[in-house]
């Protein structure tokens, strides 16, 4: 019987009765239409794909059949290499039957399997690797114990023939994947090895005997602190078996993509670290024939002299993602086959000249992201055959020709995006072969174009562009080039292409002509200016587009697109007329503000008044033909001035007319355009008759059609081709507004009767309007300014004489505490010092509850918050910044019921460092209109806050200066202790509906607690626990479990974990940033919640170290939902200790079945 036959025949011996219960839909599919991936003798092997699709739903688990799988292989074709995809829909884990009597699976040159989402035990796995000699394996789920997990002598043959073994852990495995490979036998056709999200403390301590001949170890994201000193223990290289190769397509993804120049039969080495914590290279050493290192995202801060020395073949280095500030000198020294080097995204600020000397076969090199201001002279110029430069988002300002290799034939591509660079450097015209020079949201600014060229060298740029540089033949130069270099300035600072023409200074005209032919200029998204400067290079591009000198001119010019003037805005400068443009003009007469341009043909004055909120016309204007433009002022008249004689265009439309001079049509004899629309005119004069004009535009105003009209309408019917907008133009008669005027007859141009009697308008209407009108608005305001103070007023009124007009309580105050101050922890000192202490210093002296310092750890917040709200008469919610965060949200939600139920003024809003208008909360911004709210700023915030507060005596105004002894708003908890009442439910006095609050410790936990408090720490927490919370409980006579003394031996770890949780009143949990990945951290954490939640108690008290920022994102999402959720302890608090013995003192205290007075624990603090 063969060994796979048998292996099966055992696997159906060990799977469990319940596993034939039901059977998971399958789905398969073929596909044959593949890119083959490996060859032998130079003869590709045909691929297909046979893919399984598991619909497997999300309750139990399922089987399929091994059979299942080994019919989809044995379909007659004629591929040499077969891939298995098995896809599972959802992770639920699935059960992998072996077939008793297993069909013949035919022989393949290459079998290659891929799992991807199923989360399996190593009897499935077993069961499917063994169908078939599969020589690559790719895990993308979950492994999770059953199975084989304690048959302690079995071996995993079926594995031996994989040469490439990938596992990604997306699931919840409680497994470990390096399991798989029995530690007893040699894995000697492994070659390469990754495994993703896992963790570094799984890894095998003899892997070099498992695997004696790995090429690759890639461990990304497995929480490495220090990568793996031993490897490579091999030196020798590893082919791929049965004399295979890779095809081009394969060879490609594989190392040509990784810029790797390795023979297509063998495995590269590598050694991937992405995403760890390694963070100190200082005094590690990597060593041996490795060719690619990846290091990318470790947060890695330093680098040893040595650390790249002792390597040997490498090509491909991956620093990037890192916070390097500088490179040791000679980190990279011998590393003269490195073809990639990326240090992108770290901190580096200076670029030496020999950090990259001997790197003399790099071919790419990524500097992007990082701060550097300074590139020393040589920096790059050794490196010959470098391809690729990217120095995008940097703060580099200037670039120097002699840090660069302008010698270089291989240089390519060079990326300056995203820095504060001002000047174009001149040095990219004469890298010869280049193709790319990327100068993207920089600071560049053409200030002088001519200039610019004239300081080009052009004999380099001609050696950059010829043919060939040995040949005295440069005929060529001014063909134009067929892919041009680009040159790419978009999203910079140009605003001006002015160039001076100038047929005496040939080498100027030619420059600029060489610029053309070979590099295409971008300038997408440029503030470019198209004024009369960019005339001489419009015509001169054009005259060399109508030769056919230059061709292709939509893709050139594309991006050349005008920005200003607004007349020109998004046309392409090529489309522009000479007639269109125009420049600034310096003339003194020039009215004031306006500005005055000349236009480059015709020589016209344009005067630009747009906006200016002028009320009348300007008395002087420049000499020559005037273009006015008075539009969008406040002119009411045009009067006759000496100077609208000379004006072609009048454009005077959005304004206020009102009236026009009659005179003023009569003055305009060179008119070719007014613009009257959108005025106030009622009636124009008739004069308008006599103008030459070639167009009028006249409507947007309220023209009277009265017997002083029908000229206009005569007038515009008979000059529809002048008047552009006569449909528009329309009038009121008596009967009716708004009449098109061409449409309206001549019968109802009726003038108004214009007698006048006796009536004084002034004196019987005007007079006795505005009267009454002063009256009522003095009353309004009086009114309006007593309702807007109502509140201040009624204030004053209670800090002088101790009334409380309207505002009395009308509940019957039997709750003990007065009031609760909820805020978030950011705000507490300002919430202690003006909210807190006077309230508890007022002559009142009142009972106060503060959120950060008296809720009891361990609890929820909305715990704390339920048992609060039944028990006090007021709330105080503390609101600031642009965004209420969740806790505080939730506290008035519950503060609400009690609102609704009682219908008393239980809530108080307090707004700080934030306007009331930007409150998102709908239900808060409602309750500000009629509720109670204070802001910070006010003058009378103290004495307004005790104006709210529960009636105890009157004069309560609060003094600083008052005499108080120390309490607890200065040193600890002054009331904490009587948050909690065990004894019974307790419910608002006038709701039908009672809030519970269940006993912190029920009898049954009381009975089997043996010890009062559980310590669990990572290892690297060792210390802060011992020293500094196991003395603090001890002191108190508390039996403390601490696991690094008294874990038992003998039980496993986990035993200990449950039975030290199970048998303590309290598990303290002492949360660090490493605590959050390890596994066994995170484990206790479940079982620590799971009994706070079962027993709805502050089982688990959790103390947050200083290294853990809680506003990041916190990788574990039940650590994360529960730090915002519950009330934690941070290490730094104010009252760490006293707040830390409380919570514990609380739950076992005798008293915490009743209510605690407010001095147990003031007398002690």
């Amino acid at each position: 019987m063969s060994p796979p036959v048998t292996f099966c025949l055992f696997v159906s011996l060990l799977l469990p009765a319940s596993a034939v219960a039901e059977e998971c839909p399958v789905q398969q599919e073929n596909d044959q239409n593949t890119p083959p991936l490996f060859a032998r003798g130079g003869k590709p092997l045909a691929r297909d794909i046979r893919t399984m699709v598991v619909h497997n739903d999300l309750k139990d688990r399922c089987i399929v059949n091994t059979s299942q799988i080994v019919t989809n292989l044995t379909r007659v074709n004629q591929a040499e290499n077969t891939v298995i995809y098995l896809i599972c829909v959802f992770p639920t884990p699935i059960v992998i039957r072996p077939d008793l009597d297993p069909e013949f699976v035919p022989e393949r040159e290459v079998y290659m399997l891929q799992i991807i989402g199923c989360s399996f035990d190593k009897s499935s796995i077993f069961a499917i690797t063994s169908l078939a000699e599969f020589k690559t394996f790719v895990f993308i789920g979950s492994l999770i114990k059953g199975g084989f997990t304690t048959l302690r002598d079995f071996r995993s043959e079926s594995l031996k023939s994989v040469f490439s073994f990938l596992h990604v852990n997306i699931g919840s495995s409680n497994e470990s994947i390096w399991t798989l490979f029995d530690e007893r036998d040699a894995f000697e056709n492994m070659g390469e090895i990754s495994i993703t999200n896992s963790h570094w403390l799984d890894l095998p301590e003899n892997i070099s005997s498992i695997f004696p001949n790995l090429q690759t170890l890639d461990l990304p994201n497995n929480g490495l602190q220090v990568p793996h000193s031993n490897f490579p223990w091999t030196q020798e290289l590893l082919y791929l078996p049965n004399n295979l190769t890779r095809t081009g397509f394969m060879h490609h993804n594989y190392a040509e993509s990784e810029s790797l120049s390795i023979p297509n039969d063998i495995f590269r080495r590598s050694m991937d670290m992405r995403e760890n914590n390694i963070t100190d290279l200082s005094m590690f050493e990597f060593h041996g024939l490795i060719h690619m290192i990846s290091l990318r995202n470790n947060s890695l801060r330093s680098l040893g002299k040595n650390t790249f020395s002792n390597i040997s073949g490498i090509q491909t280095l991956d620093l990037s993602v890192n916070n390097l500030r500088s490179l040791p000198i000679g980190v990279f020294r011998g590393l003269s086959e490195l073809r990639l080097l990326d240090l992108s995204l770290n901190e580096l600020s200076v670029v030496s000249g020999d950090d990259f000397t001997d790197l003399t076969s790099l071919l790419r090199l990524n500097l992007a992201n990082n701060k550097i201001k300074c590139i020393d002279n040589g920096s790059f110029s050794s490196l010959q055959e470098l391809l690729i430069l990217d120095l995008t988002a940097n703060s580099i300002q200037t670039l120097s020709e002699q840090s660069f290799p302008l010698e270089s034939v291989s240089l390519k591509e060079i990326y300056v995006d995203e820095n504060p660079i001002k000047v174009l450097p001149s040095f990219i015209f004469y890298v010869r072969g280049l193709k790319v020079a990327s100068f993207e949201h920089t600071h560049i600014a053409f200030e002088n174009f001519t200039d610019y060229l004239l300081n080009i060298d052009m004999n380099r740029v001609l050696m950059s562009v010829v043919k060939s540089a040995s040949s005295p033949d440069l005929s060529n130069v001014f063909h134009q080039s067929k892919v041009p270099c680009l040159v790419n300035l978009g999203h910079s600072n140009i605003t001006n292409l002015g160039f001076q023409i100038d047929q005496k200074n040939m080498t100027l005209n030619t420059s600029l002509l060489l610029l053309l032919l070979h590099f295409k200029w971008e300038f997408t998204a440029n503030p470019i200016r198209c004024n009369c400067r960019i005339n001489p290079l419009v015509s001169f591009v054009i005259a060399f587009i109508k030769n056919n000198s230059i061709v292709n001119e939509k893709e050139l010019f594309g991006s050349w697109i005008c920005q200003s003037p607004e007349e020109l805005y998004q046309k392409n400068i090529l489309e522009i007329e000479m007639n269109q443009t125009f420049c600034a003009l310096n003339e003194s007469t020039c009215p004031s503000p306006c500005k005055c341009y000349e236009r480059t043909l015709t020589g016209n004055i344009i005067v630009n008044c747009i906006n200016y909120h002028l009320k009348h016309i300007p008395a002087n204007m420049p000499l020559g033909s005037l273009e006015l433009k008075l539009c969008n002022n406040n002119i009411t008249h045009i009067a006759n001035m000496a100077y609208l004689e000379r004006v072609k265009i009048f454009d005077i439309s959005h304004n206020y007319l009102k009236s026009i001079d009659p005179s003023v049509f009569q003055t305009m004899g060179k008119l070719e355009t007014l613009n009257l629309r959108s005025n106030h005119l009622i009636r124009l004069p008739q004069t308008m008759v006599s103008l030459g004009a070639k167009s009028i535009m006249l409507s947007g105003n309220p023209y009277d059609c009265d017997c002083h009209a029908v000229w206009m309408k005569n007038w515009i019917e008979t000059n529809k081709n002048i008047v552009t907008d006569w449909d528009l133009v329309t009038c009121n008669t008596l009967q009716n507004d708004g009449n098109m005027v061409v449409k309206v007859s001549k019968a109802e141009f009726i003038c108004k009767d214009s007698s006048i009697n006796d009536f004084n308008e002034i004196k019987h209407v005007v007079l006795p309007s505005v009267a009454t009108f002063v009256t009522v608005c003095a009353v309004i305001i009086a009114i309006a300014l007593i309702y807007s103070f109502r509140i201040e007023i009624k204030v004053l009124m209670f800090i002088h004489w101790g009334l409380r007009p309207l505002d009395n309580d009308t509940g019957n105050n039997a709750e003990e505490i007065d009031c609760v101050v909820v805020h978030n922890s950011s705000d507490s000192d300002w919430v202690l010092e003006k909210v807190v202490k006077p309230l508890e210093h007022c002559r009142s002296n009142y009972t106060v509850v503060d959120s950060d310092r008296d809720f009891i750890v361990g609890y929820s917040f909305q715990q704390n918050v339920r048992n609060l709200v039944v028990r006090s008469k007021r709330m105080i919610i503390i609101v600031t910044g642009n965004s209420m965060p969740e806790n505080i949200a939730m506290s008035w939600s519950i503060a609400q019921e009690k609102i609704k139920s009682t219908k008393s003024s239980y809530g108080i809003i307090v707004t700080h460092d934030m306007q009331k208008h930007n409150i998102e909360d709908k239900d808060i911004k409602s309750y500000l209109k009629h509720g109670r709210y204070v802001d910070s700023k006010e003058r009378l915030f103290t004495n307004k806050l005790l104006y709210y507060m529960p009636g105890k005596c009157v004069n309560q105004e609060y003094h600083n200066n008052t005499k108080v002894s120390k309490s607890a708003s200065d040193s600890g908890i002054p009331f904490g202790g009587s948050i909690f009442n065990c004894t019974s439910s307790v419910s608002y006095a006038t709701s039908n509906s009672s809030l519970t609050i269940e006993c912190a410790e029920s009898d049954e936990l009381v009975i089997t607690c043996t010890t009062d408090l559980f310590i669990t720490y990572h290892d690297t927490d060792m210390d802060f626990a011992r020293h500094g919370l196991l003395p603090l409980f001890e002191a108190k006579n508390y039996d403390v479990c601490f696991p690094d003394r008294d874990f038992l031996p003998g039980p496993s770890r986990e035993e200990n974990i449950l039975n030290s949780i199970s048998s303590s009143k309290h598990t303290v949990l002492v949360l660090s940033s490493l605590y959050m990945i390890d596994e066994w951290c995170l484990f206790t954490f479940r079982a620590a919640y799971e009994k706070s939640l079962r027993k709805t108690s502050n089982h688990l008290i959790v103390v947050i170290r200083n290294d853990v920022d809680i506003s990041n994102d916190i990788p574990d999402n039940e650590i994360k939902h529960y730090i915002r959720s519950y009330v934690c302890l941070k290490e730094n608090h104010k009252w760490f200790e006293k707040k830390l013995l409380h919570c514990v003192e609380y739950s076992h205290s005798s008293q915490s079945r009743g209510l605690l007075p407010k001095q147990s624990l003031v007398t002690e603090l």
